[in-house]
């Protein structure tokens, strides 16, 4: 099976984000490929509770985070980045995320495939 890793340093609003990963992310998984997604930066950002939707999109990034999760997606936040912009609560994430660190991103890439970067 092969594994994609997607590396997101974007925050919520920015494009391509949050529906862009969504999006690949599913074509992925309908291809039966195993999938990773290591938020860092400004992408911690990305899998919280409670993210409003964008004007005119279907669905909020929750939802599309939440769904990615029940699919069985890894998703991981820097811990350190979120630690440094005040996400000091695994509460504060959905569900299902969970904090990692330089190793574990490392020993994602080296078991990847495929990595994009958003």
């Amino acid at each position: 099976m092969s594994r994609i890793t997607f590396i997101l340093s974007r925050p919520p609003r920015a494009l391509p984000g949050a529906r862009t990963l969504y999006h690949l992310a599913l074509g992925a998984l309908e291809q039966g490929c195993e999938v990773s997604v290591f938020c860092r930066r400004d992408g911690v950002y990305q899998p919280l509770r409670e993210q409003q939707p964008t004007e005119g999109a279907q669905g909020s990034a929750s939802s599309w985070w939440a769904a990615l999760l029940a699919r069985g997606v890894q998703v991981i936040a820097h811990e350190n980045c979120a630690r440094a912009r005040g996400l000091v609560s695994k509460a504060q994430f959905l569900d299902g995320v969970r904090f990692g660190g330089a190793m574990e991103l490392s020993d994602l890439l080296n078991r990847s495939d495929r990595v994009i970067s958003l």
